[in-house]
């Protein structure tokens, strides 16, 4: 078995370990695309969201075939980030905002509750992804 010396830890890592690792980050991040994707076209509906949403399905389809659903707290990352896109797309608001010559005005969202919530999810996906991660390794500590 080849083994690899992690270079902060100095402790001997099975090179198999980085390339699960590798795959379960690779995983997350497919998972992330599927969330993103689909808060996307679920917010961006009434213009561009019909067009997005297959995309989304098939983000979703490949995502469960390839890696089932034991990354997908990666979802929730994704719709995470679809929140602070929207909160950044708002950060004007709340109320009407016009640009600086007056020419155009439009009404904008509160951008607080849509980071906040961004942000809840986002660390929400990242702690039950390590929960999972460390659930497994425990598991498989135990098997061996």
């Amino acid at each position: 078995m080849p083994w690899v010396m992690a270079s902060t830890l100095e402790t001997p890592v099975s090179g198999t370990a980085h390339a699960g690792a590798a795959r379960r980050v690779l995983g997350f991040v497919r998972w992330g695309a599927v969330g993103f994707a689909a808060a996307f076209a679920i917010a961006s509906l009434p213009s561009i969201g019909l067009f997005v949403l297959p995309l989304a399905g098939a983000f979703a389809v490949a995502a469960a075939v390839v890696d089932r659903a034991r990354d997908s707290a990666g979802a929730l990352v994704g719709v995470g980030l679809v929140g602070l896109l929207l909160g950044a797309i708002h950060r004007g608001g709340p109320g009407l905002v016009c640009d600086a010559a007056d020419t155009a005005c439009r009404e904008q969202w509160d951008p607080r509750p849509l980071v906040a919530i961004g942000l809840t999810l986002i660390v929400v996906g990242v702690l039950v992804e390590l929960w999972v991660v460390r659930k497994v390794s425990s598991k498989a500590m135990r098997k061996s």
